[in-house]
């Protein structure tokens, strides 16, 4: 999963570059060779619209919804699906802007993994410039909550 999330924030940055309006086709070909250094596996990019397809020997990251100015563009998604059912398969999706409670004013993000080890659901709340947070797991039904702060 680590490389998962090395390649779910050099897509990020895609998504930034292209909102600033460069060719999606050097785009695409810049971050393919930059994943492939990253993971030494083989990748395929397809931009379009504020979405991407990333193909690699362990599976496929698929995401939509990137494009926007809002940081926490309700619906935004990412989900990976593995090669195989040993690797499993996992979706983030943006739920929103939290309007009250212990988690007013932070973004809402589910995730949800399908593993052979068992299903996991994590919610994670955090500040628009990322210092801060928590997160709520639930992992074959027992919860856990946490609060974390980058410095």
């Amino acid at each position: 999963m680590k490389k998962i999330l090395i390649i779910l924030i050099m897509l990020t940055i895609v998504m930034f570059i292209i909102g600033c309006g460069t060719s999606t086709k050097v785009v695409d070909k810049k971050m393919e060779n930059d994943i492939e250094s990253q993971t030494g596996k083989d990748a395929e990019i397809n931009t379009k619209e504020g979405s991407y397809t990333v193909e690699t020997d362990q599976g496929v990251v698929e995401g939509s919804g990137l494009n926007s100015d809002d940081w926490c563009k309700a619906g935004a998604n990412w989900k990976f699906t593995g090669s195989d059912a040993q690797t499993g398969n996992a979706q983030w999706v943006i739920e929103g802007l939290e309007k009250s409670g212990d988690y007013k004013n932070l973004c809402h993000v589910r995730y949800t993994a399908e593993t052979p080890q068992g299903d996991t659901v994590m919610d994670y709340y955090f500040s628009e410039n990322g210092k801060s947070g928590y997160y709520e797991m639930n992992t074959n039904g027992k919860v856990m909550k946490q609060e974390w702060h980058a410095e």
